[in-house]
């Protein structure tokens, strides 16, 4: 009987071998702290998971431009396009071998690929159910203040973009675009090519994030209005403003704009509009908003809808707010302040109660510095995004400007663009959360992370280029609690582009104790100069670089003083003592 019972078990265990190398799903539970939870972004409405882990080695039918965009191996498993419950965005149900997907499908297989990359060679046992708070989830980024990314640069941005469930990008151009009729304009600029732009469109496109111009056509045309054959549209020699009291001028603009309508596929196109200097022009307003409207016509009359800024109805002339023209736009509400939730949700009530579509504008914090503030990013993301969830605007468009030549890498964005997703579509716990979520989609230590976050403090950001680049002096309290940063992560290995910031840090501390040396800002030099180039193309890196020769400049300048001042106290020592002695022997 004994003897029996072991035979039949060896049988069921040869059974159950036989089917798992068949199959190759074999079921296991999470070994670790680390996979008992799991960590989507934005934090689903409704999620079961089971704790139960299936080893995964990759679809046999997963969309094939996903799967080389992502590198998702071939494998066994099979993904299903099925009608789950309706009344989410989307919808995952992961079993042993299948995945079932419905809804938005972008949703849906960006939430399958963070499930990849949390736990390699497994998949989760689950139910995810999303329902998106905003249709337009949008980040803008300016690219005309420094150098002009790479075409693989945004490739990586917009899977970046799709992971986090984003689906629009707008592309900040000013002088940027290849305007065929004016070909002067952004010449030696490293302005794009039709095929570069094409490309990124259409990269974009095959990933669901709809890929958007961003023009300047009334203030912010320096580099447009300077040039010598187009400076007669500026506004009395003010080469930021266009002068749209002038019709010539102002067709000038219209002309900008019907080409790159013409050229561009996206359903938006973003106008401008904010920041205008026309004080002491007669009649300003009613030009502004003529003129406008003639930028408008142009875009509707393709069957697009413009984006424009929202500040010239908002701050400058609100009671054109009331006017019928921009009825036909949406306006992106951009302020930047760390107020309070509620100061934002009167911004959005201001159009709101004008029934005027708007999408809600936050800044990253990352204009005028080499690293953004976090601290100041995140305060206003978090009382923008959370006024616009409740308020329940169209959606959001995270903004990152390059003020100062763009020093911020781009790479340093990347967490609080997670973050935003989080506040904006989460349950509200995403400070205790974010974190996790990100080393899980990066790969990242923990250490790493938190090393991102220190960095980003409001006294680095509002010190580290005036300590470093003009040897400006700060307060003992602010050397203090950088040195106290400093310390903290001296010991973590962090990837080049953190290690450069930490690099920058040290240099700007030793600066203020007169003990940075010509060889260690060469160091930094390098090293900023490589990873731009990275990132970028070459034109404006000059600009930047410049300021890392002027700390050299400055330092022999300084050393010069400070020996012009000992040789004059040691001459007047001497002096002194031959005066001394004279008078001794005199008497």
């Amino acid at each position: 009987m004994l003897r029996t019972f072991k035979f039949l078990l060896l049988v069921l265990v040869a059974q159950i071998i036989s089917f798992n190398s068949l199959t190759s799903f074999i079921f296991v539970r999470a070994s670790t702290e680390n996979y008992s939870y799991l960590k989507i972004v934005p934090e689903p409405k409704f999620l079961n998971f089971t704790g139960r882990w299936f080893q995964f080695d990759g679809f046999y039918n997963f969309p094939s431009f996903l799967r080389e965009a992502f590198n998702v191996s071939r494998g066994n498993w099979k993904l299903v396009n099925t009608t789950l419950p309706s009344s989410f965005t989307s919808y995952v149900r992961i079993k042993n071998g299948v995945v079932e997907v419905s809804g938005d499908l972008n949703v849906a297989y960006a939430t399958v690929l963070q499930l990849i990359k949390q736990r390699p060679g497994y998949l989760p046992e689950v139910e995810v159910g999303e329902a998106l708070n905003f249709k337009f989830i949008g980040f803008h980024l300016d690219v005309a203040r420094g150098g002009v990314p790479r075409v693989e640069t945004f490739k990586d941005l917009l899977n970046f973009l799709f992971l986090l469930k984003y689906n629009y990008l707008g592309i900040y151009l000013e002088d940027l675009f290849p305007w065929e009729n004016y070909p002067e304009i952004g010449s030696n600029r490293g302005k794009f090519t039709r095929e570069e732009l094409s490309e990124i469109v259409n990269y974009g496109k095959r990933l669901g994030v709809e890929v958007f111009p961003s023009l300047e056509l009334s203030g912010h045309m320096n580099n447009i209005l300077s040039i010598p054959s187009l400076s007669k549209y500026s506004l009395n020699g003010n080469t930021f403003q266009l002068d749209i009291s002038n019709k010539e001028a102002r067709n000038f603009g219209y002309s900008l704009l019907d080409e790159v309508v013409n050229f561009w596929p996206s359903s938006y196109i973003h106008i401008g509009g904010d920041e205008n200097q026309l004080d002491g022009v007669s009649g300003a307003q009613k030009l502004y908003e003529s003129y406008y409207k003639g930028l408008i016509d142009i875009v509707k009359s393709k069957g697009k809808t413009p984006i424009m800024w929202g500040d010239a109805l908002l701050w400058t002339w609100p009671d054109l707010a009331n006017s019928t023209t921009w009825k036909n736009v949406i306006i992106a509400n951009w302020d930047y302040g760390t107020a309070s939730k509620e100061h934002f949700i009167d911004n959005i009530r201001f159009f709101k109660d004008k029934n005027i579509t708007q999408i809600i504008s936050p800044g990253l914090w990352n204009w005028n510095a080499f690293y953004p503030s976090f601290d100041a990013a995140l305060i206003n993301l978090n009382s923008s995004l959370t006024a616009a969830r409740d308020e329940g605007i169209f959606g959001f468009l995270i903004t990152a400007w390059g003020d100062d030549g763009c020093e911020c890498l781009l790479s340093y964005l990347r967490p609080l663009l997670l973050i935003s997703m989080e506040i904006a579509e989460g349950k509200g716990n995403w400070e205790e959360t974010w974190l996790d979520k990100w080393v899980a989609l990066t790969g990242e230590s923990k250490e790493v992370a938190e090393a991102r976050v220190k960095l980003g403090s409001a006294i680095i950001f509002r010190n580290l280029k005036s300590l470093l680049f003009k040897g400006s002096t700060v307060d003992s309290g602010a050397i203090s609690f950088m040195e106290s940063i400093l310390d903290s992560i001296s010991k973590v290995e962090l990837p080049r582009d953190l290690s450069f910031i930490r690099a920058m840090l040290s240099a700007a501390i030793k600066r203020s104790e007169g003990k940075l040396t010509s060889d260690e800002v060469s160091d930094l030099e390098k090293a900023y100069s490589s990873l731009w180039l990275g990132e970028r193309k070459p034109e404006g890196l000059d600009y930047n670089l410049q300021k890392f020769q002027n700390i050299a400049e400055q330092m022999k300048s300084e050393k010069l003083r400070q020996t012009t001042i000992l040789l004059s106290v040691f001459l007047v020592v001497v002096v002194a003592l031959v005066i001394g002695i004279k008078l001794f022997y005199s008497r």
